[in-house]
């Protein structure tokens, strides 16, 4: 707290700060960041002042499943999200332009204080600190941060955790200020759209083409709806929807971006169509029936083994790779399907379970990496220690997905193993911090969901999630009690989702409804479990849990909907 004061003229007083800015180190510019904001002239709104485009906007760090381009979509329900005091989101104006003020809307902006500082540079190298931020922590609309008209061609706003945790999360950006000028506008009228529905679950989008365009970007929802999908960065001046609800009327809007990017570019027209209901069914998600797995889904990091113990390579998976009866797309609705006959399966060589599984390689492509050990293929805690986590290729880790079970076994010589099946994990060297199962025993209606923690230096526990199928604890630790079917259990075909996250030691796992609600959720402190100096890595797909299948014919089969992976 400032105790004392020395009032200066104005006039002497500004040149003292720019005295002070141009003459200062690096180190000296961090410390002046990280005080109170030092700029203390308040501007007034300009009359003048437009929303302003931008060439391109990027960022240091982002969640896979939560990226940049979220953060101007005209969306309220999708965000972006950066971990790190030092977030850096940079935005290239194209030319000189002046920003007056900044709206931005946090993700939970009404339960915490979210911090930024902003920064401006004629080159897009060299910046210059004009001043820090704090959010409310009151709301979740746009809140105005004045920026003093700052004559800038680059900003970089560097987000700087919030007072609950290290995460940025912004629903949406709007910049207003001045334009510079532009020899080169486009007067883009509004495109005519059109439309048309070849199926129930289908419409293909066209509109007239428009000289000097970037690009276009599409949104569309069902006219009941207040939340949009959105298609971005289309070179073409048509697009194709899937997964559409059958015999629903939607409405939807083209907007064209000019070349030049200026203020004037975007223009909005907007029009409806209905499917025509014909067929029934539809699908999840933007998923192409007619798309090889890596076509649909990011699998620019994961490998697969197969039935037979085979492996296919990350340069292999994401060459159109399919298999069939084992890993191929769905005809109806463009989901990643896992298939697995378990009798006469092969293993692996530390196994003796069956697999249709997808594995993490953090280095994708790159061969000459080991899949062993702390390296860039594999990741580790944030309790390691600093060297471990300089090697790995990520720290903590997020995995989300959202699939069906479609069937499990039907037959065993283990009442303990029939119908059991593993649908996402975390791997360390020897044991693994979770197994996270899917088992439901013949007869019942729904399945249970329940998951193993195995640690480096004792016993495996057992987490029931959704009903109370195994032993938790003890010599018995996994065997099936013996329980009816749980009640708020998952039906096969059923869709639900699960988050598994680990944060230093501490792992939580969380499932979700169709409906996006969570239906459970359990913390594990894994403190004593000797992971902290291990290597990690996420697996996602089909491992069965039943190895005393009877017949040739019994087979497992889950359906993938969304899969997305994230580390530090």
């Amino acid at each position: 707290m400032r105790k004392h004061m020395t009032v200066l003229n104005p006039k002497i007083a500004t040149l003292l700060l720019v005295f002070l800015i141009f003459n200062c180190t690096k180190d000296d510019l961090e410390l002046i960041e990280n005080e109170d904001e030092k700029i203390t002239t308040i501007s007034e709104k300009s009359s003048a002042s437009v929303e302003l485009s931008y060439n391109s906007i990027t960022a240091s760090t982002q969640q896979p499943s939560n990226p940049i381009a979220n953060i101007d979509d005209s969306s309220m329900t999708s965000r972006w999200s950066g971990f790190g005091t030092s977030a850096n989101v940079y935005i290239d104006f194209g030319q000189e332009v002046r920003v007056d003020y900044v709206n931005i809307a946090f993700h939970k902006g009404d339960e915490r204080s979210a911090s930024f500082s902003y920064w401006k540079s004629t080159d897009g190298n060299s910046w210059n600190w004009q001043g820090k931020k704090s959010s409310s922590g009151n709301t979740e609309a746009h809140e105005e941060f004045d920026l003093k008209n700052m004559d800038t061609r680059y900003l970089r706003i560097k987000f700087q955790g919030n007072t609950s945790n290290n995460w940025n999360s912004v629903l949406d950006l709007e910049i207003f200020g001045t334009p510079g000028t532009s020899s080169n506008t486009c007067n883009a009228s509004a495109p005519n759209g059109r439309s048309s529905n070849p199926s129930s679950n289908s419409a293909v989008l066209s509109w007239n083409a428009i000289n000097n365009i970037d690009h276009y970007n599409v949104r569309y929802k069902t006219t009941n709806s207040s939340t949009w999908s959105y298609k971005y960065s289309l070179n073409t001046n048509s697009v194709t929807l899937t997964g559409l609800s059958s015999g629903t009327d939607y409405e939807w809007q083209i907007r064209a971006k000019c070349a030049d990017n200026s203020a004037s570019a975007y223009t909005e027209a907007q029009s409806s169509f209905t499917t025509d209901g014909s067929n029934g069914g539809g699908g999840i998600g933007n998923l192409d029936p007619n798309k090889a797995p890596s076509e649909n889904f990011d699998l620019s990091t994961w490998k697969i083994t197969l039935s037979s113990g085979a492996e296919k390579s990350v340069s292999q998976l994401n060459n159109g790779y399919t298999l069939s009866n084992q890993f191929y797309t769905d005809p109806n609705d463009g989901g990643m399907v896992f298939k697995n006959y378990p009798k006469g399966a092969g293993t692996t060589t530390n196994s003796t379970y069956s697999r249709v599984e997808l594995r993490e390689m953090l280095r994708g492509t790159n061969t000459s990496i080991s899949t062993s050990g702390i390296n860039g293929n594999n990741w580790v805690f944030s309790s390691s220690n600093s060297t471990n986590k300089n090697n790995a290729g990520g720290v903590d880790g997020i995995m989300e997905a959202t699939l069906k079970v479609n069937r499990v076994t039907t037959t065993s010589g283990s009442s303990s193993q029939i119908g059991r099946i593993i649908i996402g994990q975390i791997h360390a060297s020897g044991d693994e911090p979770i197994r996270l199962y899917y088992h439901k025993q013949p007869g019942h209606n729904k399945g249970a969901i329940y998951f193993a923690h195995e640690p480096s230096n004792g016993n495996e526990v057992f987490e029931n999630m959704l009903g109370n199928y195994v032993t938790e604890t003890g010599s018995s630790a996994g065997d099936y009690t013996g329980a009816g079917s749980p009640s708020n259990g998952i039906a096969l075909n059923e869709e639900f989702s699960y988050k598994i996250e680990v944060n230093g030691n501490m792992l939580n796992v969380t499932l979700y409804n169709e409906n996006g609600s969570v239906i459970a959720s359990k913390p594990y402190n894994m403190s004593n479990s000797g992971f902290a100096n291990d290597w990690m890595y996420f697996k996602a797909g089909l491992y069965s849990g039943n190895k005393s299948v009877s017949s040739t014919s019994d087979y497992e089969q889950v359906t993938f909907y969304k899969l997305e992976k994230s580390h530090q």
